[in-house]
């Protein structure tokens, strides 16, 4: 177990078991270079074999390393989430509201934005946002957020495979939670 401040004796932990040789390697992406950079300065080529998550795939710079041939061998593996067309062009096309219409939708536009709306008791930025724009979040460099993307494609499973059960256990015209569905022990 690696921590923000102990990196010096990964090495040492590393050869505590001799016949180990293959290094499975899960860290947060601030940790990567410094985990590495130890391991460079500490492992011989070819000592270990290191399999990657994504943290040390989205990060290349650890192979600028010096002495990165202890990587030599090593493969990472990143999964792609393919970005929801339909959820980029719902929230492109956003517009601040009430917060009785929809609580995080001002909140949200103020956080992506950079400034406050007039009606917003959230006032953390300093610039007021232009009143007059239709479709504030509807810029060519909007990039939705990787996150935002895994929360909506969990949700959104979640909330399918619900209504299929609801469907399956209640009937497809049922309009309510029946008792089946909602005494299922399994």
């Amino acid at each position: 177990m690696v921590t923000d401040t102990n990196t010096n004796s990964l090495y040492v932990e590393l050869t505590r078991k001799a016949s180990a040789r293959t290094v499975i390697v899960f860290l947060r992406s601030h940790m990567v270079k410094p985990v590495m950079t130890e391991l460079a300065n500490n492992a011989r080529p070819g000592e270990f074999m290191f399999i990657g998550s994504e943290a040390w795939a989205k990060h290349t710079e650890v192979l600028q390393i010096t002495n990165n041939q202890i990587l030599a061998g090593s493969f990472t593996l990143a999964l792609e989430i393919s970005v929801d067309t339909a959820l980029v062009d719902h929230i492109k096309n956003l517009r601040p509201q009430t917060l009785r219409e929809n609580p995080w939708i001002m909140f949200y536009m103020q956080e992506k934005l950079g400034c406050y709306f007039d009606e917003s008791f959230r006032k953390t930025y300093p610039a007021l946002c232009d009143p007059d724009v239709t479709s504030p979040l509807n810029v060519p460099d909007f990039v939705l957020n990787t996150w935002a993307t895994s929360a909506y494609v969990a949700m959104r499973s979640l909330l399918v495979g619900a209504h299929r059960h609801h469907q399956a256990a209640c009937g497809t015209q049922s309009k309510t939670l029946c008792s089946t569905f909602r005494n299922e022990q399994g």
